[in-house]
This record gives structure tokens, sequence and C-alpha cells, in this order.
């Protein structure tokens, strides 16, 4: 069925038990089958206290493992959204945005995959998978939650950690009529603001009590200013080369030093930090919600019931950020690294250096007063200072450089939320023991955004790089950051900075990053998006339960579900684009740099109407070492205004708002249930319990999906294959009849193209190559191809004297082949245009799915106060939306080594499935007091994994016409016998189908390189079932009133409890490096955590002082490493004080211990240079051998041995810089910070009346 119901038939002798205390019991079953069952006396309980006893009865009443909040519980404490309530729950952990709860995991499974109902209707969500967004709720609407840690036939399917049942209140079951209203007033302290919130609840019976009605309402406003440090979320950190640094006389400079203060020599890797970010957010929710109850009993047979809710939340983030990058000195790259004497990194150039006469300029070379060669740079930048290694961590933890830049953004949303849910419930007695309940679901969610959007800024154009380059050391301020003190510190330049035409000593920068400086950086970037998420849920629930008296047997129970679930993403990012085809420099003929961006500084779009508000910001968060600059962290930087950004860009005669909506998608999911069910009691019923099987068909239609590919998109970029087919490559060695292309070596016409649509420009000609005709000025030239370039195919040579080149060969000392000479050969087909570019095509995909769901539950009365129940179920959720999306994305790479990419979702992806064993054991001590102790253990399957495969694909730049495409008719498998300039031949194509693959292309001056021929691979990553996790814990809960003890203390309580678990998913194979990845944790799933409530509670008095404890938690695990949430200590306090039966006062401090949130990073698949070895130090081959100075020679080669021999250096095995789990393993090191926050606390202080 559709919800949980609480219809545990009770044995006798548990209807005894309670019996005997019922005038110490507070049992709040609804009316359940009025005059059809034996019923519990039901006893009005008020307070916190009244709830602890709720929960412990419904629990010890319960036919399976089940924790209860009740409505005392949820509205008068300090946690006011339904996900900061669950928090409170053994075996819920929550994920926080701005120190409030949003999503919820349970039992090892994250909040993908639990179930969270509303009066019997699955919620339906605002991301864009299956999370529900808790925070959208307020908690004053509830009267219950339960959460089902075990599964029966009759329980709505979904879920694989719990059954998450939230209820409102029935008009007709409460004692009394109601009518109160709650006004309570908020402040938050790093904010400074106040806001407040309204709540308020009626109810009335009417018709002899036959017919009721119940509203509920909570208005409330909540500003939060959120102070956090960060970085990259997808690549914190990188690996870096510590390059040697030489002397010209041949001594070697130190590259850093350690944390003692020791001297390092360059050779070795370290870890470093790509970038940090100070951040300023100052961010505003809104939530209103209302819930009505209509409820109908014409008799004692029949209820109806109909439940609306709504519930609208707008959050408003504006984030103003400061940003430091490193410099580009990775892999190789030595451009932008900190000078050294005559730059010398490889001491095999000491002797052969050439001087370099004022970097580059046209001169003879400098000479001293001696007449001794001056080398430029005459002085090494002091990086044995600027540097620092934590040789522990291996990590670069302090990096000061002369050419690092930053940046400043602004980025500011505001989204919506609205969520709609009715539920229209019959409950009817057939016959005296014959039950039907009908119950009729609706469900909505939508997400709007409003307005998205991203300015930053750049210094490229102000603070030239090139112009640091002869900066004196007693001048320059090296821009950085700084972590030796375990808090990081960005440091950058001071002072101002105003540009002299022509650049003179005065006009020169002596820094690249001044932040309080709005005449130093210009704008950069800006992007529009927007975006909304429709979910909707309508469902049909029938169930019939039979009551019955055979051999044990209790009760049957079937019944059937129909539900259909549609999501509807869309999508859709833009960016400006100032791109516009290259421009040739008169004089040099180069190319020339540009964007019409950056001739708007950040001057000209500051907000003049806001400055820094906080004096202490990122207290707490950053180090703040006075021998940096402070002034931007104290007194801030010129806030930049959005408006008069974008304002000014709308202003250019041709911007561009480049849009993807290539993101966009609808899944729809109809889903159909069948169960059937038996109770049973035996041993004189102290043995109770159920046994079912549920079955459950799935079908997924995934439309309105969209497929892309995504060229490059600048020009000049080269294919070798037309080149080839052009004749460029053609030399008279090869044929002396080919023609020389026409000559057009000078700015004007060096980019005229020559294949048909090339247009003469002005006081110019050009004279065909083959009939000798003159053509002038705007006249356009015919196709000149094929034709031989000298400044292409001088140096290139065809192989073994055949015509088929498969590679193209040049002597990269020769200069001939600038990609800007040959320019007008690019290839244009998806240069610049948008339309061009991005290609996007309709896509569509279905799948469908079966699965039977048996469950088992025993309950077994061992004494008249101890309990233990065993459960076996098999659950099931559906994957994630995203993962069932239709379409692809094919991104063309054509940097470096690196292949293309393709991701490629999967609708036909199963259901994920787990196989559950739970054992508990609960003890009720006395008439408030519980013990309680869990066991469980899942073994889940079938999660979605990626599996990467390589492939080719089709060539599909001039097939602008195309609308459809499948991925089966884009890929076309690896076999590097196929060539691009050959039609592809195999088992799904023939020649005449005339299918050619993507050829390798080449940008700019990677034309001077080695071209291959050859198809463009693709590594495209699938999503299959496949992957398996297992989670196994126990849950400790303890409840306990001290009423036993004197006087006031006698008010004194604890709630308290306690989750263990263990969650780990299979290794993951990576076929194409033939390797695996370790098992990760679950996310967001702590190890340990635990709940304490101490209370007191007298004459309507009551105080709470409550803590949350959750362990490290996995986040996410990138391409080389692992994120981690470390642990989180929270501190509550609740005053509830009662001036009289109809007005009482609350006061609540929220976070007092100011949590940090803080997300930190570990290694797993970084290469740092070790080796594979054996406990002697001896270096080992693949096969675990010794490797050998040689075939003759047995001794164990040394490291030098081996590194001057390459077929020694072939031999050794990388061992990946694999840190560990810090979840399991205490001495994995946590101090990688890549992003901490704080939110400060709160105080509420309200008044509530009963009317």
């Amino acid at each position: 069925m559709s919800n949980t119901r609480e219809r545990f038939k009770l044995s006798a002798l548990s209807l005894a038990i309670l019996a005997s205390s019922a005038s110490m019991v507070a049992y709040a079953a609804e009316d359940d089958k009025k005059d059809k069952e034996e019923d519990t006396e039901v006893i009005e309980v008020t307070g916190f206290r009244g709830s602890i006893l709720k929960s412990i009865n419904e629990k010890r009443n319960s036919a399976t493992i089940v924790d209860s909040i009740f409505a005392e519980d949820i509205g008068k404490t300090t946690d006011q959204n339904i996900a900061d309530a669950l928090s409170r729950v053994t075996g819920v952990s929550i994920q926080t945005d701005d120190g409030e709860g949003t999503k919820i995991s349970v039992r090892g499974a994250q909040s993908d995959f639990n179930n969270i109902s509303l009066n019997g209707v699955s919620l339906t969500s605002s991301d864009e998978n299956n999370s529900v967004d808790l925070s959208a709720f307020s908690a004053d609407v509830l009267s219950q939650i339960n959460v089902y840690k075990t599964s029966s036939a009759d329980h709505d399917e979904g879920s694989l950690g719990a059954n998450v049942v939230l209820k409102t209140a029935r008009p007709l079951d409460l004692k009394n009529d109601r009518a109160n209203i709650t006004v309570q007033g908020r402040y938050n302290e790093y904010a400074d603001k106040y806001d407040n919130k309204i709540s308020g609840s009626f109810s009335k019976k009417f018709f002899d009590e036959t017919f009721g009605v119940i509203f509920t309402a909570a208005n409330e406003t909540q500003a939060i200013r959120r102070d956090e440090v960060g970085s990259s979320r997808n690549s914190p950190y990188q690996v870096l080369d510590l390059y040697q640094r030489w002397n010209v006389d041949g001594s070697e400079e130190p590259v850093a030093r350690d944390m003692d203060g020791n001297l390092i020599y360059g050779g070795d890797r370290v870890l470093v930090k790509n970038d940090l970010t100070y951040s300023l957010k100052q961010n505003q929710r809104d939530r209103h919600t209302l819930t009505s109850g209509f409820q109908f009993a014409p008799n004692d047979s029949t209820n109806i019931q109909l439940d609306l809710s709504y519930s609208y939340q707008q959050i408003i983030r504006d984030d103003h950020r400061i940003r430091t990058n490193m410099p580009n000195i990775f892999n190789g790259k030595v451009d932008e690294i900190n000078l050294t004497q005559g730059q010398i990194f490889n001491k095999d150039d000491v002797v052969t250096v050439v001087p370099v006469p004022g970097w580059g300029q046209n001169r003879p070379p400098q000479l001293d007063e001696n007449g001794e060669v001056i080398y430029f740079p005459t002085q090494a930048d002091p990086q044995e200072d600027w540097w620092t290694v934590d040789t522990e961590m291996r990590t670069l933890v302090k990096s000061l450089n002369r050419f690092q830049q930053g940046q400043l953004n602004r980025s500011q949303e505001q989204n919506e939320t609205t969520n709609k849910v009715a539920t229209l419930t019959l409950e009817q007695w057939l016959t005296d023991s014959l039950y039907l309940e009908v119950k009729a679901g609706y469900s909505q969610t939508e997400f709007d955004v409003i307005d998205n959007s991203s300015v930053s800024s750049a210094t490229w154009q102000m603070l030239h790089r090139d112009e640091l380059k002869d900066v004196p050391l007693d001048e320059l301020q090296p821009v950085g950051i700084d972590c030796t003190t375990g808090d990081c510190q960005m440091v950058v330049g001071e002072g101002s900075f105003v540009r002299t035409p022509g650049g003179s000593q005065r006009g020169r920068p002596t820094t690249t990053f001044i932040p309080t400086d709005p005449y130093a950086q210009h704008l950069g970037g800006l992007s529009l998006n927007d975006g909304y998420t429709l979910d909707t849920n309508k469902s049909l629930y029938v169930d019939l339960d039979w009551d019955v008296d055979f051999a044990g047997i209790t009760k049957f129970e079937t019944g059937f579900k129909i539900s259909q679930r549609d999501k509807d993403v869309h999508r859709q990012n833009g960016r400006f684009d100032d791109k516009t085809a290259t421009v040739f420099d008169p004089v040099t003929q180069r190319p020339i740099t540009s964007t019409k961006l950056s001739t708007f500084t950040i001057n000209e779009v500051m907000d003049v109407n806001q400055s820094f508000p906080y004096d202490d910001w990122m207290d707490g968060l950053v180090a703040k070492d006075s021998k940096y600059s402070l002034g931007f962290v104290e007194n801030g930087w010129p806030l930049i205004d959005a408006r008069k950004a974008f304002s000014a860009v709308f202003s250019l005669p041709d911007y561009r708002l480049v849009t993807d909506d290539s993101q966009s998608r609808q899944t729809i999911q109809d889903n159909y249930s069948l169960y059937a069910k038996l109770n049973f009691e035996f041993l004189d019923g102290r043995l109770t319990g159920d046994l079912g099987t549920r079955f459950v068909h799935t079908e997924i239609q995934a439309k309105k999906g969209k497929s892309a590919i995504n060229f490059y998109s600048g020009d000049g970029i080269f294919d070798p294959v037309s080149m080839v087919e052009r004749g460029l490559f053609t030399n008279p060695d090869i044929d002396p009849n080919m023609p020389e292309c026409p000559n057009v070596y000078d700015v004007q016409t060096q980019s005229m193209l020559i294949d048909g649509t090339g247009i003469v420009p002005d006081e110019h000609t050009i004279t065909d190559i083959r009939t000798g005709e003159i053509y002038s000025a705007g006249q356009t030239v015919p196709n000149q191809y094929p034709c031989y370039d000298p400044r292409v195919g001088e140096r290139s040579v065809n192989v073994n004297g055949q015509n088929q080149i498969e590679y193209i060969n040049y002597d990269q000392a020769n200069s001939n082949r600038g990609w800007w000479w040959g320019f007008r050969h690019a290839d244009n087909s998806t240069a610049l245009d948008k339309e061009k570019y991005l290609r996007t095509y309709d896509s569509e995909g279905e799948g469908e799915s079966d699965i039977w769901l048996p469950s088992l539950n025993l309950n077994y009365q061992l004494t008249d106060n101890l309990i233990t129940r065993f459960a076996a179920s098999k659950t099931m959720s559906r994957p994630v939306f995203d993962d069932l999306r239709p379409g692809f994305r094919l991104n063309e790479n054509v940097w470096g080594l690196s292949q293309s990419n393709m991701t490629a979702p999967n609708p036909k992806l199963k259901p994920l499935q787990s196989k559950n064993l739970d054992l508990s054991f609960e003890w009720y001590f006395n008439k408030e007091g519980q013990l309680s102790l869990a066991f469980f253990k899942k073994d889940m399957s079938d999660f979605p994994e990626n599996v990467r495969e390589l492939f080719y694909y089709r060539d599909m730049r001039t097939a602008y016409d195309t609308t459809e495409l499948t991925y089966e008719d884009l890929l076309i498998s690896h076999d590097e016998t196929l060539s691009a300039d050959a039609p592809i031949v195999n088992d799904k194509y023939s020649a005449e189908d005339n299918v050619y693959c993507m050829p390798n292309r080449y940008v700019k001056g990677q034309i001077t390189s080695p071209m291959h021929l050859g198809c463009d691979e693709v590594v495209v990553e699938f999503k299959v079932n496949g992957a398996s996790t297992r989670s196994k814990g126990l849950e400790f809960g303890y409840r306990q009133t001290y009423d036993f003890l004197p006087g006031v203390l006698s008010g004194l309580g604890m709630d308290f409890n306690y989750t263990y678990a263990k969650t780990e998913s299979d290794p993951t194979y990576l076929e194409i490096t033939d390797s695996y990845l370790d098992g990760v944790p679950q996310k967001f799933t702590p190890k340990h955590s635990a709940n304490t409530s101490l209370y007191w509670q007298k004459a309507g008095n009551s105080m709470r002082l409550t803590h949350r404890y959750s362990g490290i938690q996995f986040v996410d695990r990138l391409e080389a490493g692992r994120l981690w949430l470390d642990e989180k200590s929270q501190l509550d306090f609740a005053f509830n004080y009662k001036v009289n039966n109809r007005i009482s006062l609350s006061f609540n401090a929220l976070n007092l211990t100011n949590v940090d949130n803080r997300i930190f990073f570990t290694s797993t698949e970084f290469d740092l240079g070790d080796k594979l070895q054996n406990a002697d130090g001896n270096y080992l081959d693949s096969e675990g051998q010794v490797i050998s100075v040689s075939e003759d020679d047995a001794t164990p080669a040394t490291w030098d041995q081996i590194q001057s021999s390459n077929d020694l250096k072939g031999k050794l095995v990388p061992v990946l810089f694999n840190e560990g789990n810090p979840m399991e393993d205490s001495n994995v090191t946590t101090k990688r910070t890549v992003s901490n926050y704080k939110t400060g606390r709160q105080f509420r202080l309200g008044i509530r009346v009963n009317f």
C-alpha cells in the first residue's frame, strides 16, 4: 500500500501488559478499526516528555523496526525543518546547506535511494535526480514522522535505506478543537539581521464530530551570511614537478624549504593546491507552508480524508569571491615559473645557453663593463623562500610566484521551489472482517531558476606577464598561497597601478593581482543561466485486509499500486562569447589576441551603492598573518555590479550570448505493483510477524532528450586529411607537376581562403595558378586546390615512398610551418558559430524491469518487557533520473595527448536491489525507559557504474541537416588499421556507405608537430548495472525520564542514540588502464554518529540541550583522489516557559559551537614518481622480479643505473600515491582543506498563544 499502516494487532499478552500500566503510558495511535479491534487506552500527553513516551510506545507496538518523532518533538525545538528533525533518528544522517538540513541518508543508502512520503504519497524532488529537499517544508505542519527501517510487502517500494512516512494531523483524531498562533523573532549573528516566523493552526469538528477540518500555516524568513574558503571542487590538487633550477655557472639553485626550514632541491613531485578562493555569501531563505485536512466519518465503518499541502521556498544567493590560481607550470611548461639566472631548468643547457638579450628583443647581446655577456634574468627569484613543502603530506603548502594571477567574481541566483501534495483516502469496513482502503495521490515539485548570473574579472590585459619579468625583487610583490600554519592565507599585491601609454618604468606593474584596485582589472567573463525542473507523481493505491483465524494466520492482506512519475528537466547555460576571427598584426603579421570584454575596467562596473559590509569576515577560517597584505580581508574590495556589467556587454554592437540547452530532458516512469501478505501469531501470542511478497513492474520512457557533439569552437584548427587532399604536402619530390599555391603572404591576404569562397582584399590582386587569370579587389577567387604550399609542406615526407601518407613529419627547428602562414588552409567547418561547433540531436529511449520483493518480519516477546525482532527482506530503488536520461554528449578534445570524451546515460538501467537482514533487541525497563540495540546488514547490488571503452566516431562536421542521432549510429569500433582518409569498412559499414571517421585535428601551433592521419579516439563512459555495495552496522538507543530523583530534578531525562555504519562498494575496473579503483563508502554516511538530548520538564516549562555528532563522511570520488566531509559536532539549546494555559514563551539558540563544515582531499591515484620496490629497497618489474643491471649481471640495479638505461627505465612499475580511507585509518591526513564554511550562531525568541 502507499503508506505503512500502524494497525499492528497486539498479542493478548502485550495488551495485558499495556493495560496494567495504562495510567503511566502515553499511547498515541490513530483511531484504527473503530470497535473492530480491542484498543489500548488513549492518554493525552503534552510536552517533549510526552512525545518521548509516544515514540517509545510506537516502537514497542510496531510490527517492524521503526523510529518515530511526534508533534511536540518537531514543532517546539530547534529543528524547524523536517531534515533537521530526522537527524535525531538513529541511522539517519543529513546533508546541510547554509547550516540547515536538506537531504537525508539512512543506513548507508544515500538520499536518492530513500522513499519519503507525505500522507501516503511519495514526494517528488526539485533536483535532477531523486533526492527530496526537506528544507522546503516547515516542520510545524507535521504531527508525526515514522522511519521504517525494515520492510513489509505492503510498504511502498523504492527505498534501499528506509521508508520515511510524514503525517499531518487528522481533525477527528484530536481530543479538542485547536486554535493557536506562534510569532518568532530571529537573529543571525553573522548576517547581523533580524528575521521572523509566523505560524498557526486551526481545527474544528462539526456535525456531532463526524466532520472535521484543520488548517496549519507557517511563514518564515531567514538571512544567512556564509563565510567560506575553498578551492576548485572538481580538481582541487594536481601533481607538480619540482623543476631543478641552475645558474649559468652550473650551480644548482634550491627550489623550496621543508617545514623545518631545510633546503629542498628539485627532481621530486608533490601535490599542489590549484587555487584558493575566499567567499562571502549573503543568502536569503523564505519559506511558506500551508496544509489542510478534511475528514468525514459518517459512521464507525467509514472514514474519508482529504489532505492538501502546499509549500513555497525562495532562495536568493549573492556570492562575492576573490580567487588566485596557480600559474601554468605543469606538464613541463616553464613560461610562468619563477625566474632563474638565464632561465636554465636543465643542467645540460648550462654550457649551451644562448644569451637572451632583453627577453627576445632584436638587438645584440648586452655586455657588462668588463665585456662579459649579461644573461637575462640576471638574478634568480628566491623561490626557496617562496615555496614550502610539507614532506609528510608530500604537498606544496606555500607557493608564492612572480606570475600568479587572480580574479574577482560575483555570482547571483534566485530560485523558487513549489511543492503541491494532495491525498484522498477512503477507509471502509465492508464486513466485520474485511477492510478496504483506497488512496489517490498527487505530488508535484516545480523548481525554477529565476536568475543565475556570474561575472568575473581578469588581469591579463592590465598586468602583463611579460612586463613582470623585468621587475626587480625589491619592487616585486609575489602572489600566491601560504598554508604553512594549517589555515591557508591568500597572498596578493597592494597599492595602485596606472598604466602609462607606451609603457614606462612608472607605469610598469609590480605584481599580477591587486584586488583592491579596480583600475588594475577588467571584465574577464560573463554567464547567464536559467532552467526549471517539473517533477509530477500521480498514484492510486488499493489495499484489502481480511481478518482470519486459521492455523495461526490472523490476517491476509493484498493490494496494488499504479503510479506515473514524469520528470521534465530544462537547463539552458549561456555565456557571452566575444570570439571573432583571428586578426593579424600589420607589422609582424602574427595573430593578435584581443577580447572586447577587456575594454571595461572593474571601475566601470563597480557597485557604487554597496561597500564591503563586515569587519570580521573569514575569522576562524583563514590565517591572517600581518606580513602579508590584509587590506582586502579587513576592508574588502571593489564589489562588482552585475547589472552594470551586463549593460556594458549589451552595449557592444556584436555581442553574442551563446546558449546551450543540450542538457534538457524528460523521463517518464510508469510503475505497477501488486502484493500479498500473511500476518501470523504463535506460541500463545509471544511470536507474531508477517510473510509476504511484492511484485513491481516499471516502464521507462526517456523522452525529449538531447544529444550533443561539442566540436572545438575556435578558428586556426587544421585537418591533416583535408590538407593532404588539397595537395599541400605534395612537394616536388612527390609530384613535380603540382603547382604552388598563390603567394598571399601579407597581413591582408594571408587569411584569405583559396577554396573558392575567398574574396580579394582591397589594393591586392591574386593570380589563378592554373589559368593565369588575375583577380582584383572584391572578386571571388576560384578554388585553387590542389596546390603545394612550401610554408606548410616543405619538411613533409611520404611514408616508404607511398602516396598513402600516415604521418606528416616536421623538423621542429624549422619555423616555416607557422600556423599563421597556413591560416588560409584551416578547417572552418566548426569555427566560431554555435550552429557549427555545437550540434544537437533529438534523442529518446525506453526500458522496463520486473522484480520480486519478498519479506519476513518476526517479533518475539522474550519477557514482559523484552522484545526481539528479526527481519529478512529484499528491497529496491529505481535508478536516479539523470542516469536514465536519453542522449549522449561528446566533447572533441584537441589539446595534448588526451582523447575526446563522451558520456552516455542508459534508459535501460535496471532497479537497484538490496538484500537485508535485521536483528534487534528492545528492553522497556520501566514506564518511561527504553534500551534498544539493532543490527543490520545490507547487500546492495546493481548500482550503476561507469564503464569506459575506446571508440572512433563518425565525421559529422558537414552533416548540418541531421536532427536525430543515436550513439549506436555515431560510434565506430576501435580498429587501428582504419584511416580517416578512406571510407570505413567493417562489420557495420561497407565502402558504399561512404562513412568516414572523424580525423585527428590540430590547433594552431600544433601543426609544427607530426600529424597523424588516423581517426580521433573518444573515450566513451557508459552507465551499466553492476556495482555492489555492502552496509552493515548497529544502532543503540537509550531513553529515560529520571522521575525517581527528588524535587525539581525529577523532571530530568535523556534521549541518546548512536549509530555505527560501515559501507563500502566493490572496486571499479578501468578497462583502458587495466586497473582498479578502490571501493568507496556510500556518500554522506558517517561510520559513527550520535545524538544526545538532555531535557528537563516541569509544570509546562522545559529546557532541552541537544548535541549532534557525525564522523567523517565520504563526499565524492575525483579522477585521482577523494573528497571527505570532516567530523562535526553541533550544540543547540531550547527553552519553553508556560506563562499560563494560553500563553507560552520560547527561546532557541542554534549552532552554539559555530561548527565548521569542512571538506578535505586525499590522494588515491596521483603519480608522485614512486616505483615498486621490495623490502630491501630493490626495484621490481611488473612480474615482481628484481630489476638487474643486465641479463648477464644479476646485481640489482641502482636508481642511477636505471635512469641511464631506457630499457631498465621501461621496466619500472609506478606506485600510485594512495593515502587510504580516513574513516578507517586515523593516520590518513585530513589537512588538505578543499572548502570550509561557517554560518554563525542563530537565536530565536517566540511567543505562542492558544485560543
